[in-house]
This record gives C-alpha cells, sequence and structure tokens, in this order.
C-alpha cells in the first residue's frame, strides 16, 4: 500500500487549502506520489477532466505508473477514469521517426502499417499499454466522447501539447478542472508561458525543485513570465529547503571532487581528446567509495566528448563497466560502442540501473537532466557551464536515498575537471548555497535569455563556437 510520508502530506494538505499555487521542494524528496493523491482525491470529488503535464515524454512515462497504482488503490471501480496520452506525434526521442519516414518512403511499408507501428512503438517505450496514446487531434476527440457521461477523464500530455490538449478537451464540450504541471519551472518559457495565460482552470498547481524569476528593466517580477507572477502561478503555498531534506534524510548530501589526467590541469583540448580519461579517472575514484557498483552520469559539453566516449568504449568494457550514451542525434545513442535505438537505450537504462552490482556510465548532451531515476546513481561529473537549474536537477540524480540499503549510499559525488580556465567558481558558489539554513533555489532570467532556460541557447556543434550564459559571469567554453 501507497502512504505518503510526512512532508509529502503536508503538500498534499496544502493543496486542500488553496486552488492555486507552486510547491517547491528538492529533486529527489518524491513529487509524484503528492500530485498522484491530488488527482484521486479530486476525481473522488466529483471532477470530470485532470491534465497532467510534464515537460517531455520521458517523464510522462515515468510517472505515469505512479498515477495508475494510486487510482487503483484510492478509487473504487466505477471512479476510475478514461486515461489518454495526448503527445506532438513527432517526439524522436522515443520514435525513430526518420527510418519510418524512409521505409515509407521507399515503399517497404504501407502508410497503414507506418501509423501502427508509431502507436505500437509509442506504447512499449512509454510502458502505456492500458492506457490510450495519440498524437491525432481528431482520433483523440473520438476517443473522448465515447467515454460515458460523467466519467472521469486525465489527460496526460507534455508542455509541448499543451494547447493542442487544451483545445481537444474544449472541442469535446469539456472544462479542465483541476491542472497539475510538474518541473514546472519550463512553464516560464515564452512558448510555454502563452498558453496557460489564455485559460485558468479552478483548481491549478505547480510543482518544482527550482524557481525561476523574469528580471527585465521594462517589466516587473511580478508581472512576467518568471514564477513572482501570483495571476498566473500563485503563491509558493509549500516549499522545503534542500538542508532540510537532508537532515530529514529524505535525499543525501553532495560531496564535490575535481578531476585530473596525472597531477597536471587539463586544457580544454584535452576535454575533447581525451573524455574518456577525465570519465576513466572519476570512475575509479568513485567506485573506491562505494560497495554499490559505481553508477556515473557524465553531462559532456559537445559531441565531440560523446565520440571520444564511444571510440574507447572497449577501454570501459574491458573493466567490466557498461557505457550507455544518448544524444538527439540517433548516430550517439550508443550501448557499449553499438548503435541502439531509443526504445533499447530506456530499457537499458532502467534494468542496468536496478541492479545493485552493475558498473554503469551514462553520457548525455542535455537529455536526461529531468529524465533518469535511478536510486543507486552514485555520482555525476559535469563537463560544461550550466544554469543554476539545470545544474541543480543533474546533481539531482545522485542525490537520492538508495532505499533498498540507505547504509550504502550516505551520500552522492559531483565531480568537476579541473581545468587550465577556472570554469566551476559558479557551481562552487550554488553548492555553498545549498548548505545554507533554508535556501530556496531561484534562478533570474535576463533578455539575454529570454526563453528562462539556458539549454534553449543553441548548443556548440562540431568545429562550432557557443556560449552559454550566466548571470554572474560569461564564459566561453570552446
Amino acid at each position: 500500500m501507497i502512504i505518503l510520508e510526512k512532508h509529502q502530506e503536508e503538500q498534499l494538505q496544502k493543496t486542500k487549502n488553496y486552488n492555486k499555487g507552486i510547491l517547491t521542494a528538492p529533486t529527489g524528496t518524491g513529487k509524484t506520489y503528492p500530485m498522484a493523491f491530488v488527482a484521486s482525491d479530486a476525481i473522488k470529488e466529483g471532477v470530470e477532466v485532470v491534465m497532467v503535464k510534464f515537460p517531455r515524454i520521458s517523464l510522462v512515462t515515468q510517472q505515469v505508473g505512479s498515477f495508475v497504482a494510486i487510482f487503483n488503490q484510492e478509487l473504487l471501480s466505477y471512479q476510475q477514469p478514461y486515461q489518454i496520452m495526448i503527445h506532438s506525434g513527432n517526439d524522436i526521442e522515443f520514435i525513430d521517426y526518420k527510418s519510418l519516414a524512409e521505409e515509407l518512403e521507399n515503399g517497404k511499408i504501407s502508410i497503414k502499417k507506418y501509423k501502427e507501428l508509431e502507436v505500437n512503438r509509442l506504447k512499449e517505450t512509454c510502458g502505456l499499454a492500458n492506457i490510450e496514446a495519440v498524437s491525432s487531434f481528431q482520433e483523440a476527440c473520438i476517443k473522448i466522447n465515447a467515454q460515458p457521461k460523467g466519467k472521469p477523464i486525465v489527460v496526460y500530455t507534455t508542455y509541448h501539447s499543451n494547447q493542442k490538449s487544451v483545445d481537444i478537451i474544449e472541442t469535446c464540450g469539456l472544462n479542465i478542472e483541476l491542472d497539475i504541471n510538474d518541473e514546472a519551472q519550463y512553464l516560464v518559457q515564452e512558448k510555454f508561458f502563452e498558453c496557460i495565460e489564455n485559460y485558468s482552470p479552478p483548481r491549478q498547481y505547480f510543482w518544482t525543485a527550482t524557481l525561476k524569476s523574469q528580471v527585465e528593466s521594462w517589466i516587473k517580477e511580478e508581472t512576467g513570465r518568471g514564477m513572482k507572477n501570483k495571476l498566473i502561478f500563485g503563491d509558493i503555498i509549500y516549499s522545503m529547503s534542500i538542508i532540510n531534506a537532508i537532515k530529514n534524510n529524505l535525499i543525501v548530501p553532495m560531496i564535490k571532487s575535481w578531476v585530473s589526467i596525472g597531477n597536471t590541469t587539463i586544457s580544454e583540448s584535452d576535454l575533447d581528446k581525451n573524455t574518456y580519461q577525465i570519465v576513466d579517472e572519476t570512475f575509479k575514484d568513485l567506485d573506491s567509495k562505494f560497495k554499490l557498483g559505481g553508477k556515473l552520469l557524465v553531462a559532456v559539453g559537445k559531441k565531440k566528448q560523446l565520440r571520444n566516449l564511444i571510440k574507447k568504449s572497449k577501454h570501459f568494457t574491458d573493466k567490466g563497466i557498461e557505457l550507455l550514451t544518448v544524444h538527439s542525434d540517433r548516430n550517439l545513442v550508443t550501448y557499449n560502442g553499438n548503435i541502439i535505438t531509443r526504445e533499447k537505450f530506456e530499457s537499458l537504462k532502467d534494468d542496468l540501473g536496478k541492479d545493485e552490482n552493475t558498473k554503469l556510465i551514462i553520457a548525455h548532451y542535455d537529455i536526461l537532466s529531468e529524465g533518469i531515476d535511478i536510486q543507486g546513481m552514485l555520482g555525476v561529473l559535469i563537463l560544461r557551464n550550466m544554469s543554476e537549474s539545470k545544474f541543480l536537477q543533474t546533481i539531482g540524480r545522485a542525490c537520492r536515498i538508495y532505499r533498498p540499503n540507505p547504509e550504502l549510499k550516505k551520500f552522492g559525488m559531483v565531480y568537476f575537471p579541473n581545468l587550465d580556465v577556472d570554469l566551476t567558481n559558479n557551481f562552487e558558489e550554488l553548492i555553498q548555497k545549498m548548505r545554507q539554513e533554508g535556501y530556496i533555489p531561484i534562478e533570474q532570467f535576463t533578455p539575454i535569455n529570454r526563453s528562462g532556460d539556458s539549454s534553449d541557447i543553441p548548443p556548440s556543434e562540431e568545429e562550432g563556437i557557443a556560449r552559454r550564459i550566466d548571470l554572474n559571469i560569461q564564459l566561453q567554453l570552446e
């Protein structure tokens, strides 16, 4: 039976006292169960349409099982909702549309077979065998309209498909009565903010580990796209600081360390040419600190670093270390040096991540900051500059309690390369902030970075130049 912990119960109670608001707690403290209980309680009270939104499909697939489990536990058979996932229809993270299109163009498969493969692959990779997953506006309307009058409906969607989902519900003559948003800091992005400006359900809640506030000379924080806009986001109705989460044994503290090759600092060219050595040195240190099989998440700075790791995959497999890489470029989605599908990557990530004894390295570029939940992840290696929210989300992958045996993981590790230029001052400052009593992360974004998220600044490509914008400093990375 799923029972909420004290801090989760407090979140649930706050949603009973407020119809709108922000709930903020550190990554790893468990936001999904409170969200699911809010939805199940609303259904018990007669709410007909609940919308639950996530930034990406990978998070929908990760979290939806918890909603289903709680609905099954809390709701009587006649209260069980019809559940549907509405997606954009072109999420390359999970479906290799390029290869499907090539097969279609070459006449290897029919349009009917193409659509069938599309739906089946999405269902398989999302683990949504009992939940409808559709991209067609018309099909979604038909399926929703086919439900008996008064049957509760739960719509899972992404922020990209938010407006589409709202339009579908309105076309069906229904109203969204409860709106739940996970990783809500993404909503300050202009393309997402516009949608939530245009509709205001009777009840609306925003969960996040990292608040964001807009700072522009001609716009007040209280009226801009940031989360200090109470008209859009409401008040902060629940908050928990990082240090309190550690004191209450909800997450583990993070210990920082610098990585060198031999006794020398690392040049920026070394970072690209010898990425595998930096990862190797990091893994050796990590593996020596724990009795669990070492598991390391590597946040690379560009494609050439991933290629270097893939090229040297045998270096790791000879040591009994599994190597997974992932990137939006499908040629860089690999397992032990061999190209695999994104579906296979997700399956291996979950299976290898659950094995207590498996030694595992997962390397990515800005794909897995929120989309990975491995309790045994022991450390992260950061090879690029990040915004405050992205940094906290990244180290949050390694601060989770190892619930099968918490004694085996009393802390997590965060590693930085010991570069011959100083790129870690801002990270050092953030780590110090995390240790302060009552510190709640709130990141400001400016006209330089109008989207509200540094990941929207185009990443560097081969031989290219990119700049990451930080509020305090600007650093040329490449």
